[in-house]
C-alpha cells in the first residue's frame, strides 16, 4: 500500500512537471492577437469604458503569473477635454494561482504602473469623469 502511494505521488509530480515544461516551452508561441480582443472586451465591461491595448501583451508563466500590457488606454466621456481617462506605457498585474485553483476567485497580488497618467475632470451639471 505504501509503495503504491509512493508510485502514485511520483507519477503525479511527473505529470505536473511535464505539463509545466510544455507550457513554459510552448507559451512564447501563442498569438497575442487572439487574446487582445477578449481582454479589451473584459476590461471594458468591468470599467464601463472603452479600453484599448495598443502595445504588446505578454505573460510570465509561474505560480504567480504576471500579465504585462503595454500602451494601455481607458477612454473618457465625450464631454471631457482629454481623450482618455487613464493611460499607461506599461501595466503589470501579478495574480495568485493558488486561490484560482482552489476556486476561490482571482486575487491580484501586485500592480505595477510605468508612465501612467490619470485625468480627473469635472464638467457641466456637476458631472465628473471618475464615477459612472
Amino acid at each position: 500500500m505504501r509503495r503504491r502511494s509512493l508510485i502514485i505521488g511520483i507519477g503525479f509530480i511527473l505529470v505536473i512537471g511535464i505539463f509545466g515544461t510544455l507550457a513554459y516551452v510552448l507559451f512564447p508561441f501563442y498569438k497575442e492577437e487572439v487574446y487582445r480582443d477578449s481582454l479589451e472586451a473584459g476590461f471594458s465591461a468591468v470599467l464601463g469604458r472603452t479600453v484599448k491595448l495598443e502595445g504588446p501583451i505578454s505573460l510570465t508563466f509561474s505560480l504567480q503569473p504576471i500579465l504585462i500590457l503595454e500602451d494601455v488606454q481607458v477612454s473618457n466621456p465625450p464631454w471631457t477635454a482629454h481623450p482618455y481617462f487613464f493611460r499607461a506605457d506599461r501595466l503589470e498585474v501579478q495574480v495568485s494561482l493558488g486561490r484560482l485553483l482552489q476556486r476561490q476567485g482571482l486575487e491580484v497580488e501586485n500592480i505595477l504602473l510605468n508612465g501612467a497618467e490619470l485625468f480627473l475632470e469635472e464638467g457641466p451639471d456637476n458631472k465628473d469623469n471618475w464615477t459612472s
